[in-house]
């Protein structure tokens, strides 16, 4: 699921302003997860493609 514009209640709920911040450059790799995970988009975009899927941006 892609929630492109949560509301705050919805960040506050995840408790997201205590999330590790990642930076990452321009790349390209593949990534598996082993169970369900949530990210929030501060800034820059990201596509993924799911095996056997449409890209989602």
């Amino acid at each position: 699921m892609v929630d492109h514009h949560p509301f705050p209640e919805k960040l506050k709920q995840l408790n997201v302003q205590n999330w590790p911040i990642w930076e990452k450059e321009i790349l390209e790799f593949p990534w598996y997860y082993k169970e369900k995970e949530t990210c929030h988009i501060l800034e820059g975009q990201v596509i993924v493609t799911p095996d056997n899927g449409k890209p989602v941006e």
